[in-house]
């Protein structure tokens, strides 16, 4: 019933662990520097507790929702935008609509399972410092967010990348009433109404897909250039490693 969410999923999960088993210390090192990062947030916290200091919880709200849009923006991207692996899925006579929901949904998951994952080990070490966790109304508020968020974020990129970018009118004004208003009960709605345009958009993916011009992977001898071996490395270094995509990621961590 869900062949793509699954293939997807699959492949998703092949290539995880392919890389992990591939360079083992990097997403050693990239795992503790993810633990690292919310052990420090969880001790931010703990500081502005103890010196009563006054923090405004709706922009921590904004900073998680905005980071996760990018995540899903990107994601999407990948996954649907760019993605040659389903040029068989969407030629099939199953709905493009379907095609292109069960790609959301493996988005969708990820991210609330990223959002699970880092919230839990935030709470935990926030109770390892003897703080009480009592605020359930604001974590229900940051998870719809997470959720909004999601959808928004495939939101961009499908319209974004088609020929009719007048369908993304509605996105600022999802942006400008998260802005105004702040309360749980807006935010579900917020979530509903982009939902809701969302299920609309998924019976337009195909102008997105077919608009994008995909490159053709060329022989790698046609892409070496540099014939020397001390040329080839500096090359290497100096500018293939800055366009690596891992590397920002670490800087900006």
């Amino acid at each position: 019933m869900l062949e793509t969410y699954t293939a997807l999923l699959t492949d998703v999960s092949r290539n995880l662990i392919k890389n992990i088993r591939d360079s083992p210390l990097l997403y050693i090192f990239f795992g503790f520097m993810m633990s690292a990062s919310v052990a420090a947030m969880a001790f931010v916290t703990f500081f502005m507790i103890r010196t009563e200091a006054e923090v405004d919880l709706y922009e921590v709200f904004l900073m998680v929702f905005f980071i996760t849009l990018m995540k899903s923006g990107v994601d999407f991207h990948k996954h649907f935008v760019k993605s040659s692996v389903l040029s068989y899925p969407l030629s099939t006579p199953v709905k493009h609509a379907k095609t292109t929901f069960e790609v959301f949904l493996v988005i969708f998951w990820l991210q609330l399972g990223l959002w699970a994952f880092f919230s839990i080990l935030y709470s935990v070490f926030l109770v390892m410092e003897g703080i009480n966790l009592g605020y359930p109304m604001e974590y229900v508020q940051f998870t719809m967010g997470v959720m909004v968020a999601t959808v928004i974020g495939t939101i961009i990129p499908l319209h974004f990348f088609s020929t009719k970018r007048y369908r993304l009118i509605p996105v600022p004004l999802f942006f400008l009433a998260l802005w105004l208003f702040r309360e749980p009960v807006s935010t579900l709605i917020i979530l509903l109404l982009s939902t809701c345009y969302l299920i609309w958009s998924f019976t337009k993916s195909i102008d997105c897909y077919l608009f994008v011009n995909r490159k053709e992977r060329k022989n790698e001898r046609h892409q070496v250039k540099i014939h020397d071996a001390l040329k080839a490395i500096s090359h290497k270094e100096i500018t293939i490693l800055w366009r690596d995509k891992l590397l920002f990621s670490f800087i900006f961590t």
